[in-house]
């Protein structure tokens, strides 16, 4: 089929492959077009599609006035489709969109004027503006990294100075036929999964002495992101070229090949490979990621042709790399690894201040070798009061070091390593003095004096630093929110409209009340009516309401409820976990600290806890948002969005807090990627694994001693004392209780702990397995030969599909809605679970222990919020790992004979583990959080002396 003359002056090449679904969009915004689509030569290239995409297109062309062809040929991907159009093009432009896109009407007019003007005779690539479209929706967003290029209506830049402004897209780009002709390139085959176009692209541009390109922000290419995840983009990281082919025959020959053409690569050049380069470390640094189970043979190769790509990149390049948003510690990865430098241009950050404990935190990169160091405060040679070393890996293989030490700050620091003085930086790493007064510390990173050695530095919550300046920067964006809303008025109306909304504050916020909520309706409601009295044309009320807020909460009723308060909270919908029962020990052996309970009013813990005395807050209440703006500490077995930042963190951003994190339980996987990025003052731990697995050096985590401790976990105190107190003959319960996967969780109910369910759930391996389990008759005889009641406690997100389980009626469901947890597994003969870390529980008060993982490839392929770490299921696992149904009741009959003991190997690991079980839990994690506040002495302090001295 062919409809063609020699008019257009642009050519499409259309590669057509699978895309039948999507082709009526594509073709229907060609016609759609406000500029004579004639003006275009179409050119689609039949790259041997199974299905009926040609003969749409055909049909199309015969209905619509269009010049047009349909070229085919066996599959051989879109390069060698592009290739094969390119042979057919008869205009002097050319470019390359994809027919599951789409183009907005104006933008081939766009493209066509900027042909006609100065600009385009002179001009090498016209870019056009990417922007994406939802699949499902259509909705158009303009979120593309790249998308600071089109800030101007349209701008030609040069390349050689201004080298961020890189181009990618063949799809987007308009490229000369004579150009392409001329230096004999082609699409590289070889060059795949993706970056085929930035290869083609770069070498075109290579081929000119002084690349121009026009960039035009008004012409909108409309990239289709697919909601089934097929596209070449998304799939690409499961796919081996990924990590071979690509960078050999992309990065590395790109960068090859200008080096030999034009002896220095130009940086912008080297910009287009590093921009790729630095998806590899954001992908592998995510904790859900495609990569976290990448062979290990594909990442030594990868690794190996990385170190051949850097050594052509220049080390400024990767240090002032912009051309989108890069962590700095991506680019220490790549220069610590394969650029290292002499220590004595280390750079050193001193980036973050504990005002409570009056100690400083530094921080440097490194590769290789640990550095000699010598530390000095007030003249003394010191230690580290805590320190530790975090390790950086991509797929596996270490690029560099973090060294991270905390210093006392009330004194003057230096650092000498290898002997050689190093600059100090406080806040940043850019270069800095040799030494580092504590007067720059504090007035650096606190804008407050140094503080007496020993004395304590918080200040209650009624009067805090913290409060005051909250307060006038909140006044300042109230008169910003004013100033916005009566532009009408003159300044003096501005100015005392500020004042009268202070007023009302002021007065409304300290008049009497029934309850919190009666006191905030009553200054919200008086403020609210002021403002609207003013006729204010206001976008938002969110700004005055914190004003409100702010203010409400400095009331003596606010105070008297809440001041220097304990924040506590397991889920937002539930408690039974460790903040209910550390605030259970508060309230019965601590009633000096003045400790609150949230979860939401609906929740079916709110009654029993209510009925018990806990003192209540309802979660995302006016009464919640007043208590953490007056809590010292937050402390929750969760470490969740709702959990630390419940409210909108560009309004409430300035919380008081330190936060404790209990966890729900013991940490046996890898979760740096996860917990790293969390804002946890103090981390609970409780096996002595799991504590050095934080804190040792040249690990994946951050933390050391400094903010982790091992005390063991709240709720094993009650869990042990119930042991004791219970027969080991009542102990007739087989209990199963296996956790849950990422993969089958829904999308979040109100951004909160609750999830929509999955229609595919049934069809799942997990739901198979654990109902096959359920529901065998193996099960049904093992428990009445041996009398054992059944008991199913599913985890929390299998709760809405529990109504559709059909269980025999041995088998007893229970809920952690209504079941005391610690009385269930008290009971327990023997306990099967998957990775839970409920096994730890169970251990603890002697319950053997058995892993029923059948889908243990799949949960730690880094689709889970799990990546294995050093502790291993087969060598510290509590029991025996079992991967089908047969080997399961092996090891149940194992334990059977057993006597329902652990036999002798996990019995030893337990006791590793949990060297001396007791129920003095509680007590140690409150003290640590205590602690927290205690600013050191000077004996802790200074004189921590080396053994030198």
């Amino acid at each position: 089929m062919e409809k063609y003359d020699r008019n257009p002056l642009v050519s499409f090449v259309v590669s057509v492959y699978g895309v039948a679904q999507y082709l009526p969009d594509f073709l229907d915004s060609l016609i759609q077009q406000s500029a004579d689509i004639r003006r275009v030569e179409l050119i689609f290239v039949n790259d041997g599609t199974p299905d009926n995409s040609v003969e749409i297109i055909e049909a199309w062309i015969e209905k619509n006035d269009v010049v047009a062809k349909v070229v085919s040929k066996p599959n051989g991907g879109p390069s060698s489709a592009r290739n094969t159009g390119l042979q057919h093009v008869s205009t002097d432009w050319v470019s390359f969109p994809d027919p599951d896109d789409v183009l907005v009407p104006e933008y081939l007019e766009t493209v066509l004027d900027t042909l006609d003007t100065k600009d385009g005779t002179s001009t090498d690539l016209i870019v056009t503006n990417l922007q994406f479209m939802d699949d499902l929706t259509g909705e158009v967003t303009d979120t593309h990294p790249l998308r600071v290029r089109f800030k101007k209506k349209s701008q030609t830049v040069e390349l050689n100075r201004h080298p961020d402004y890189i181009h990618l897209s063949a799809a987007t780009g308009f490229y000369r036929i004579a150009t392409i002709r001329q230096l004999e390139i082609e699409f590289d085959s070889r060059v795949k999964p993706n970056f085929e176009d930035a290869h083609f692209t770069a070498k075109y541009l290579m081929g000119v002495t002084s690349p121009k390109v026009t960039m035009l922000r008004e012409a909108k290419y409309c990239y289709r992101r697919r909601n089934d995840g097929s596209s070449l983009v998304q799939t690409s990281w499961q796919k081996p070229e990924k990590y071979i082919d690509l960078p050999k025959y992309g990065y590395l020959a790109l960068l090859q090949e200008a080096k030999e053409k034009l002896v220095r690569i130009p940086e912008w050049v080297q910009n287009v490979v590093l921009y790729d380069i630095f998806w590899y470390l954001r992908e592998d640094d995510r904790m859900h990621s495609a990569t976290a189970n990448i062979d290990p043979q594909l990442a030594k190769e990868f690794h190996t042709y990385l170190e051949q790509i850097i050594a052509l990149v220049d080390e400024h390049v990767i240090a002032d790399f912009r051309v989108v948003k890069t962590n700095w510690y991506h680019r220490q990865e790549l220069l610590q690894r394969f650029k290292p430098k002499p220590i004595q241009y280390t750079d050193v950050s001193v980036n973050a201040l504990d005002v409570d404990k009056q100690i400083v935190r530094a921080r440097y990169y490194f590769s290789g070798e640990l550095p000699v160091e010598t530390f000095r405060a007030r003249g003394f040679e010191i230690q580290p009061i805590h320190a530790t070393v975090q390790k950086y890996t991509l797929f596996g293989e270490i690029m560099m070091y973090e060294r991270i030490a905390w210093l006392p700050a009330t004194g003057t620091l230096s650092l000498d390593l290898d002997g050689h003085r190093i600059p100090l930086s406080p806040g940043g790493f850019p270069d800095a003095p040799y030494r580092l007064p504590a007067s720059k510390i504090w007035r650096q990173l606190n804008k407050t004096a140094v503080p007496v050695v020993g004395e304590p530095t918080f200040q209650d919550s009624g009067n805090a630093g913290w409060r005051r300046e909250l307060l006038r920067s909140s006044k300042r964006a109230l008169k910003d929110t004013v100033k916005s809303g009566l532009r009408k008025y003159d300044s003096w109306t501005v100015d005392n409209t500020v004042r009268s909304l202070e007023s009302v504050i002021s007065r409304e916020g300290n008049t009497g009340g029934d309850s919190v909520v009666d006191l905030f309706g009553k200054a919200h409601g008086a403020g609210k009516k002021f403002v609207d009295s003013l006729q204010g044309d206001f976008d938002s009320f969110d700004k005055f309401q914190r004003e409100v807020i702010l203010g409400l909460s400095k009331s003596s009723k606010i105070s008297s409820l809440f001041k220097n308060s304990w924040t506590l909270i397991d889920r937002d919908t539930e408690a039974h976990d460790n903040a209910e029962h550390l605030y259970r020990y508060l309230a019965k052996q601590r009633p000096d600290i003045n400790a609150w309970f949230v979860l939401t009013s609906d929740s079916s813990d709110w009654q029993r806890l209510a009925n018990e005395g806990f003192k209540l807050v309802p979660h995302g209440s006016i009464e919640h948002l007043l208590l953490l703006l007056c809590t010292t500490h937050l402390v929750s077995s969760q470490v969740d969005h709702y959990i630390v930042h419940p409210f909108t963190p560009k309004l409430y951003k300035a919380f008081p807090w330190k936060f404790t994190f209990l966890q729900h339980g013991v940490s046996k996987d890898d979760v740096s990627r996860w917990l790293n990025r969390k804002p946890i003052d103090l981390l609970i731990t409780a096996s002595s694994h799991e504590y050095s697995d934080f804190v040792d050096d040249f690990g994946p985590y951050r933390f050391s001693s400094k903010d982790t401790v091992l005390t063991g976990m709240p709720r094993f105190d009650k869990l042990f004392s119930d042991a004791l107190d219970l027969p080991e003959s009542d102990r007739k319960t087989l209990l199963v209780m296996p956790t849950w996967r990422r993969w089958l969780l829904g999308e979040a109910v109100d951004g909160g702990n609750l999830r929509e369910t999955l229609a595919d759930f049934w069809e799942s391996t997990y739901a198979e397995s654990w109902v096959g389990f359920l529901q065998s008759d193996e099960l049904r005889d093992f428990a009445e030969k041996f009398n054992l009641n059944v008991a199913f406690m599913p985890h929390p997100n299998m709760r809405p599909y529990l109504e559709d389980f059909n269980l025999p009626e041995h088998v007893t469901v229970y809920s952690y809605l209504d079941t005391d947890v610690q009385s269930l597994l008290v009971k327990g003969a023997v306990l099967v679970t998957d990775y839970s870390s409920v096994a730890f529980d169970g251990a603890y008060i002697g319950t053997p222990v058995i892993y029923y993982q059948f889908d243990r490839d799949e949960f730690f392929s880094g689709n889970h919020v799990f990546r294995q770490g050093d502790w291993s299921y087969d060598d510290k696992g509590l029991g025996p790992v079992t991967v089908s149904q047969n080997e399961l009741f092996a090891s149940l009959n194992d334990i059977a004979n057993n006597d329902f003991h652990p036999v002798e190997e996990f019995s030893e690991r337990v006791h590793q583990t949990f060297a001396d079980p007791d129920a003095g839990s509680c007590e140690r994690v409150t003290a640590a959080i205590e602690n927290l506040r205690r600013p050191l002495t000077y004996a802790e302090a200074y004189l921590r002396i080396t053994e030198q001295n």
